[in-house]
């Protein structure tokens, strides 16, 4: 019965919500000390243990928002394929009129994030090759109420 439960979770594929709330104080992190990270809670995607998030950092006046993930041990680690090598699309949605602004990355061959997790979580990191432009995503209306809202995708 166990089994028929974990193969179900792993063939399950859905894309969770991502709200990012204090967004404000996300950004203000990221320019004072350079960085800022938001991580999500646990999720099984693809089979896979994960934390998604998103890394913000600062560049020069401005500051840019990247696609960040956490591996974790899972019970399902034995039956997906190692390194994680599944591509990422995080969609981030307008709230007021459900447009949206994608980024799709993939990972890098490292196993310092993406192998089979050894301790309880690998190292966590961040897709710098593709970036969205927090000033922009603020002036053209995603950030409401101090919230950034998307969809977390594992492809």
């Amino acid at each position: 019965h166990d089994a028929q439960d974990s193969a179900t979770r792993a063939a399950t594929c859905f894309a969770p919500l991502l709200f990012v709330k204090d967004f404000q104080s996300l950004q203000e992190t990221a320019m004072k000390k350079g960085l800022a990270v938001y991580k999500d809670d646990r999720v099984y995607l693809r089979g896979y243990c994960m934390s998604p998030g998103i890394q913000l950092i600062e560049d020069g006046d401005s500051v840019n928002l990247y696609v960040a993930l956490t591996l974790h041990k899972g019970d399902m680690d034995d039956a997906v394929p190692w390194p994680f090598e599944h591509r990422i699309r995080l969609t981030l949605i307008h709230p007021k009129d459900g447009g949206a602004r994608v980024t799709d990355v993939k990972p890098t061959r490292n196993l310092q994030y993406y192998g089979k997790p050894a301790a309880s979580s690998n190292t966590p990191c961040y897709f710098g090759a593709h970036f969205l432009d927090v000033k922009s995503l603020i002036s053209d209306g995603y950030v409401e109420e101090d919230m950034l809202r998307g969809k977390w995708e594992v492809l």
